[in-house]
């Protein structure tokens, strides 16, 4: 039936989860609803229906099958893609500058991990290091800076001077558009199971997989709960033995920085010539 809004609590929705879990629904489809209600609920805290939206529950997704994007499957992919873009320039093809656009938002959100919504109502900080997204424009609500790689920082200003991007920006049917030519892209380089979504899945892996702390990471990914980062966890290198030898008073081998920041006196990258496939 229909909740009264104000009458919604953590019991209610607790057991309305629950009641999905013994019909058949598997715990992440159950947390989507979860994400989905939440979503409703801050909305109606927006408009004055609710004073404070309830904590909401949340089931341990260790069901989950994860595929990421290898690196194999990464040089695969952006090669098809740059061949691609250099046979349709050749041939006079107008989808040359379609091909072009796919590859550069695909390597933005590889190297961002940002949803693929986000990609249109980021903008770059003015030292063109990052990207800003403010509140409203992130999906839990609250805004956060993402740093980019010198790639990332290619590919933003590929997208930032595209027709095509600001088209995208408005239209309901982005996703479809680029999801479809990335899809035969991937079919292409013989991997179909790499949707366009996984590749932030691909990002958060190897950021944990480089051993940056998964507190951090739920920062980069802009999750409300780092509980939703942890399905993340088996990837990250065994630390255990470092704990261990830290308190024994040991050397320890600390797993390489996260670089936020590119020391100011690097040298830009020409992008002439250059291909967006490099693996850095």
């Amino acid at each position: 039936g229909h909740w009264p809004v104000d009458r919604i609590d953590y019991r209610q929705l607790r057991e309305y989860g629950e009641g999905l879990i013994r019909d058949g629904l598997a715990n992440a489809t159950v947390n989507r609803r979860m994400s989905a209600i939440g979503v409703a609920l801050r909305e109606a805290v927006r408009n004055g229906e609710l004073d404070k939206r309830p904590e909401l529950p949340h089931w341990r997704e260790n069901n989950l099958r994860e595929v990421y994007m290898t690196p194999k499957q990464e040089l695969e992919v952006f090669g098809w893609l740059r061949r691609k873009v250099s046979s349709a320039a050749v041939m006079g093809n107008l989808e040359n500058g379609d091909w072009a656009y796919v590859e550069a938002l695909a390597a933005f959100l590889l190297d961002t991990g940002l949803r693929f919504s986000e990609a249109f109502k980021c903008r770059p900080t003015d030292d063109f290091r990052a990207v800003v997204l403010d509140g409203a424009d992130s999906k839990n609500g609250a805004g956060r800076i993402v740093p980019m790689t010198e790639r990332a920082r290619w590919a933003y200003a590929i997208l930032a001077k595209s027709p095509q991007h600001a088209k995208l920006a408005t239209d309901p049917n982005a996703w479809h558009w680029v999801a479809h030519r990335w899809s035969i892209a991937t079919r292409e380089a013989g991997c179909p199971e790499i949707t366009l979504h996984i590749l932030r899945h691909t990002c958060a892996s190897r950021l944990v997989q480089k051993g940056v702390p998964i507190f951090t990471v739920s920062k980069w990914l802009g999750h409300k709960s780092v509980r939703v980062t942890e399905r993340y966890a088996k990837l990250a290198p065994d630390s255990l033995s470092q704990a261990l030898a830290a308190l024994q008073g040991a050397p320890v081998a600390l797993a390489e920085p996260l670089r936020v920041t590119p020391l100011l006196h690097e040298r830009e990258q020409s992008t002439d010539g250059g291909t967006l496939a490099q693996v850095k």
